[in-house]
């Protein structure tokens, strides 16, 4: 009987052992691939029940994250909000109302809500203003005296983090938050095409209506969409430029609204005319706080957890924004991005990690001076499956063959159910960081970043999904 025992560890310790083998040749192949050969590789796995890595890689060094960042991002919401947290919009006047008319003014105050109107959640702006309108007439208001003003003591002038490229800030996944945000601030440019390369592009419809002049420059070439619009937070200029496949069918792009506010305050002016309810001022802001006299309508968002599935599944850029400033408001007061960082940043060190090894600028990973090191991402991993929350954080995480950005990685392997994790893609960086079940049963956590290489991401995804596979047969 002992011996049986015996042989039967030693088989199992054998397994192991060439699984741990398996899993470094594989590795040693993604170093010495050419596609990789400029690259800057770095790679960390961790068994969540020792908190022992068990194999690493340049594991201490910086590296951008890009989208991977929002494993932090969320972890820390989940951490300090807690997931039962909403972020609230109120709509309220600053003084009496008598015989029909609000002598002052009507007041927004928004907490960045970044499901405001989102017909992510079957919300629009139409449905909104009618629910505005109503409770106005429930209080019987036909004249407003003052103006639409609002309330943005709380928030900073720059709704972008600053260390944003140019390229980015004026498409849908800029990430710039606001005190209000109308359907993740998206706006759609509608071009007309032909099939001859070179040609001019025409603008044909953009919705919303915006007050905005665009100038385009989109000609037909490539083939794949390369048009981007190039347009900073407040303006109303901006220009776009790039390419287009070549196709006689319309084709729709996505630009980040310049100024929500002024979008929505200008569509509550126009139902506040249409509805016969006269207002005289205009739509301003004050920075400085407004008591509140009588509310008159309030809207609260999904709860976090629900924001924190869509933020990691589909990786929305304004979501993570929004969260991180969230932390800032709920714990400084101010929806600041710097404060929301260094919120973060004691997170990590509260889990006994060395937050020297992280470099964080925004909270959805859009800039690529964000930096981490395998390290951090992987023990920080390992470390929060003891939190309460962990459950909501780990089904909140795309699955192999499931929902989200990892849908199509590793399915008809043995990744497929197994792997949770987030990715994170731009030009010359590409990052996974996540949990995977072993054969064993082992929950392990794992983050490799791979930055400068010229190669196309969709490449990389399938050298890394090689690697991943390996850690899945440990």
């Amino acid at each position: 009987m002992i011996l049986r025992i015996y042989i039967i560890l030693m088989g199992l310790s054998s397994l192991v052992l060439m699984s741990q083998e398996t899993l470094e040749k594989e590795f040693n192949n993604l170093l010495n691939d050419k596609d990789l050969e400029n690259a800057h590789i770095g790679f960390s796995v961790v068994n969540t029940k020792t908190q022992k890595a068990i194999y690493e890689y340049q594991h201490k060094k910086w590296f951008s994250t890009a989208s991977s960042l929002k494993l932090l991002t969320t972890a820390g919401a989940l951490e300090y909000l807690g997931d039962k947290y909403r972020f609230k919009t109120i709509l309220f006047t600053n003084s009496d109302i008598s015989m029909g008319e609000l002598k002052g003014d009507l007041v927004i105050r928004g907490t960045g809500d970044p499901t405001f109107a989102s017909a992510r959640y079957q919300k629009n702006i139409k449905d909104i203003l009618a629910q505005i309108i109503t409770r106005l007439k429930e209080r019987q208001i036909k004249a407003i005296t003052g103006n639409i003003v609002y309330d943005i003591s709380s928030f900073e002038i720059n709704p972008l983090s600053p260390k944003t490229y140019w390229l980015d800030l004026g498409n849908y996944y800029g990430g710039a938050v606001w005190p209000l945000n109308i359907d993740e601030n998206i706006y759609r440019v509608t071009f007309s095409r032909t099939k001859q390369l070179g040609d001019s592009t025409n603008i044909i419809k953009i919705e919303p209506s915006l007050n905005l002049r665009l100038d385009n420059k989109v000609t037909i070439g490539g083939k794949t969409d390369e048009a981007y619009i190039y347009c900073a937070p407040y303006s109303n200029y901006g220009f776009i430029k790039g390419t287009l496949p070549p196709n006689t069918e319309p084709y729709t792009i996505k630009g980040a609204i310049p100024n929500p506010l002024e979008y929505f305050g200008t569509e509550l002016m126009k139902a506040l005319t249409e509805n016969n309810i006269t207002i005289t001022g205009h739509v301003t802001y004050q920075s400085k706080p407004i008591m509140p006299k009588t509310v008159i309508w309030e809207s609260q968002s999904p709860v976090l957890s629900e924001i924190v599935t869509q933020t990691n599944l589909f990786s929305i850029n304004i979501y993570a924004e929004a969260l991180i400033r969230a932390i800032a408001l709920e714990k400084t007061g101010m929806a600041l991005n710097e404060r929301g960082t260094k919120i973060l940043n004691r997170f990590v060190n509260s889990l006994k990690l060395d937050s020297s090894q992280l470099n964080i600028c925004d909270g959805s990973g859009i800039s690529p001076a964000n930096m981490c090191s395998p390290n951090l991402m992987s023990m920080l991993l390992s470390n929060i499956t003891q939190k309460a929350w962990f459950p909501l954080f780990y089904n909140s995480l795309s699955c192999s063959g499931g929902n989200g950005t990892l849908s199509n990685m590793g399915k008809g392997t043995r990744l497929e159910g197994n792997l949770r994790a987030k990715s994170g893609n731009m030009d010359g960086i590409s990052s996974y960081a996540g949990y995977i079940t072993a054969q064993n049963g082992t929950l392990m956590s794992f983050a490799i970043f791979i930055n400068n290489f010229k190669a196309d991401n969709a490449v990389i995804k399938k050298k890394i999904e090689r690697l991943l596979l390996r850690i899945s047969e440990l």
